[in-house]
């Protein structure tokens, strides 16, 4: 997975989710993307 890559992930959580301040909500859209592209964290 090439950084291009893993920073579309992190705009598309962004746009989705929005600006909400609390870190563990992306980590949890984080791990849930990465989960379903089956790639280890």
């Amino acid at each position: 997975m090439t950084e291009n890559e893993i920073a579309k992930i992190l705009v598309n959580i962004l746009l989705s989710a929005g600006y909400c301040g609390l870190e563990s909500v992306y980590e949890v859209a984080i791990c849930y993307e990465l989960d379903k592209l089956g790639k280890k964290y």
